[in-house]
């Protein structure tokens, strides 16, 4: 399995996104996959995701 790790924060370092899939959360129906959504405790279900995924995720929301 190919382990991947995608971090997205704001310019002041505050987490708004992460991708992996670390072999935690096996309460999860996605596990290994997940998502910390806005804060590390906040763990929701995500399947499998990659680079340009995340790009058009960042880009689909950027506020310039």
């Amino acid at each position: 399995m190919i382990k991947y790790s995608f971090h997205w924060q704001d310019a002041a370092g505050k987490l708004l996104k992460r991708w992996d899939n670390a072999a935690h959360h096996r309460e999860l129906s996605t596990h290994p996959n997940h998502l910390h959504d806005g804060a590390e405790a906040n763990v929701r279900v995500h399947g499998p995701i990659n680079a340009e995924e995340i790009l058009n995720l960042v880009a689909a929301n950027a506020q310039c």
